[in-house]
């Protein structure tokens, strides 16, 4: 079986037609066919069924796939780290950020990493907590930053920093400027992201701790969301003040601090140990853990209300 077998087979089944694939490869449509039908006899079944409009995978096909791009993707770390004893660091590196997070930290890792390091491909995708596990485990992220809500030994996790959570409304509090005991948001019309997110999970878990009944009016997946319906007064919810900074700044939503020892949370940098971690894998999380120590220590992250 040849590495160029692999290489023609997936970019066919992402193709969906010979032409297509023919296209995409630079290579004419006789080559791919006679590599594929040599894959076919190694493996001893039929890898596609040809349709009218082209090709889809069997069974079997859907099985091998998943197995290829595993191939492939191992020799391209492989390569690319070979490469990195000539001093380059260059590859592909996948990386989820939460989505409050990734508002303000999304683009200047970026901007970062394409000054320092031009060689290497950055791909953000936004994360919750509760994707983290699979996504590192699958090898559809190699690196993120999340809030732990549980511990799992195929995960490598760096805490990096403690993060308070506010109360965000649409009015001003009332009362003097001080910090909210947790049973304070009791009777408040909420709206929170579903179970699948870390920040659910860990309100729920507090509100359990302490005996408080919340009163969740809306779950809505979306922070963009989450803060248009604030805005419109429908409810008030639960953010790092980062996530809301520049609207609080120009008068749209007002916050007030939660009592950090009753709720707060802790950003971690996670790597899956069922991976090799390549160099620009490597390089990427020590200037995601520079950047977010560069926030903290100039006081643009937690606390700052």
């Amino acid at each position: 079986m040849e590495f160029r077998q692999l290489r023609y087979f997936v970019e066919l089944a992402q193709a969906g037609s010979m032409s297509r694939a023919a296209v995409l490869l630079s290579v004419a449509q006789p080559a791919i066919s006679r590599q594929l039908r040599n894959l076919e006899e190694e493996v001893g079944l039929a890898l596609f069924t040809r349709t009218g409009r082209g090709v889809e995978l069997t069974d079997a096909g859907k099985v091998f796939l998943e197995r290829a791009r595993a191939i492939i993707e191992e020799m391209e770390d492989l390569s690319e780290e070979i490469r990195g004893f000539k001093g380059i660091v260059s590859g592909k590196v996948r990386v989820g950020l939460p989505p409050t997070e990734s508002q303000f930290l999304a683009a200047p890792l970026v901007l970062r990493v394409k000054e320092k390091y031009p060689n290497v491909s950055l791909q953000i995708v936004e994360a919750f907590s509760g994707d983290v596990n699979e996504w590192l485990a699958t090898g559809r992220v190699d690196l993120a930053l999340f809030y732990r809500t549980s511990r799992t030994s195929q995960i490598i996790c760096e805490e990096l920093v403690d993060e308070s959570l506010c109360l965000v409304s649409s009015r001003r509090f009332d009362g003097p400027d001080r910090d909210l005991e947790f049973k304070e948001i009791a009777d408040v019309p909420l709206i929170l992201p579903s179970s699948r997110h870390g920040l659910r999970v860990l309100v729920e878990r507090v509100a359990m701790q302490l005996n408080v009944a919340l009163n969740i009016n809306f779950e809505v997946d979306s922070y963009l969301a989450i803060k248009d319906l604030v805005e419109a007064s429908i409810g008030l919810t639960v953010l790092p003040y980062m996530s809301v900074k520049r609207e609080v700044e120009q008068g749209q939503l007002f916050v007030r601090r939660i009592a950090p020892a009753q709720l707060s949370r802790s950003l971690v940098m996670s790597m899956s140990t069922q991976h090799t971690l390549t160099q620009a894998t490597r390089t990427v999380a020590r200037e995601s853990r520079e950047l977010v120590h560069e926030l903290v220590e100039a006081g643009l992250w937690v606390g700052v209300i």
